[in-house]
């Protein structure tokens, strides 16, 4: 599924949003479509920004995030722990944006493999420089792009818990319930759940 899909730097302005992915996802719930999502969480700025001018543009790419997820991931996003709604959220990035996809699979995941729970600089260098090898998308990509969407990754994983504040960055298991667990081996998703530590 994922190599069906484009490369893209939009991760840039997209950090894990999740108390957006919440909104939404609750908007969702009630049958809204988007049109109608957008429309009310403009009108009541229910992100509870200080300006508006950011809603439209948050509000797309979270939706564009949840609208593949099914009732059951959305429910568990409103009303799950704030633990397992954050490896949904995480999961959705993921399933939307092949270079964080291919970043977990292949530096996170290797790493809770390897018991080496220390990501560096030098990680993300390693994994980006492979991929200006592989495509010709992100060898185009301005270094200064390539260093914001290191930030963005590390925000995102900071945010998910699933790494620490301070430095030396380390990786956290993120502690999945058991149902949620049971979807994800059920969707034979276990190799989604070795990005999170197991």
């Amino acid at each position: 599924m994922m190599e069906e899909k484009e490369y893209s730097a939009s991760l840039t302005g997209e950090p894990l949003q999740f108390y957006e992915s919440k909104v939404v996802a609750e908007l969702m719930l009630k049958n809204l479509n988007f049109e109608e999502i957008k429309s009310k969480i403009y009108d009541e700025n229910l992100f509870n920004y200080k300006t508006k001018k950011s809603i439209y543009k948050r509000v797309a790419s979270v939706y564009k995030r949840l609208k593949d997820l099914d009732d059951f991931l959305i429910e568990f996003l409103v009303e799950g722990t704030s633990s397992n709604a954050r490896v949904i959220v995480l999961y959705s990035i993921m399933q939307t944006n092949r270079l964080f996809y291919e970043f977990m699979m292949e530096v996170v995941r290797i790493k809770f493999l390897k018991m080496d729970y220390v990501l560096s600089k030098r990680d993300l260098n390693r994994f980006f420089d492979n991929k200006k090898e592989q495509s010709e998308k992100i060898a185009s990509l301005h270094e200064y792009t390539i260093s914001k969407l290191q930030q963005v990754f590390l925000k995102i994983l900071k945010e998910a818990k699933l790494l620490t504040e301070d430095e030396p960055l380390m990786l956290n298991k993120i502690i999945i319930g058991n149902n949620l667990r049971s979807y994800f081996l059920d969707k034979n998703e276990t190799v989604f759940l070795g990005c999170v530590g197991g």
